[in-house]
């Protein structure tokens, strides 16, 4: 998720449309609140819930509002993807996510 902050594109790779008025701060970064719910697990509206047959990731919107605008964007706001998996990171999580996969079924086959 972090990168792709630092990249400032789309999933497709199309990059986030400017921001009106120029301010100060960075794309999608006004107080810090969102970019904290979508990296840091300790952080408000952070949602990490992982068991030994599934995973959820993503960000709480009744702890941060705006994040679901700011993700699919609205009449009035742009679209600035930043919650996805960047396609060259699905490579190098897949064997890791194969591994868990193929324990969990081989020890249901044990079991029997």
């Amino acid at each position: 998720m972090i990168d792709n902050w630092t990249r400032q594109q789309n999933k497709d790779g199309s990059p986030w449309a400017p921001r009106a008025g120029n301010p100060p701060n960075p794309p999608l970064i006004k107080t810090g609140a969102m970019f904290g719910a979508a990296t840091d697990d300790q952080a408000d509206g952070n949602i990490r819930e992982v068991s030994d047959r599934s995973a959820k990731t993503g960000i709480n919107s009744a702890a941060v509002p705006w994040a679901p605008m700011q993700q699919f964007g609205t009449s009035r706001i742009p679209a600035r993807q930043y919650f996805f998996l960047y396609g060259p990171d699905r490579v190098k999580v897949r064997p890791p996510i194969q591994q868990a996969a193929g324990r969990v079924i081989i020890s249901k086959m044990r079991r029997g």
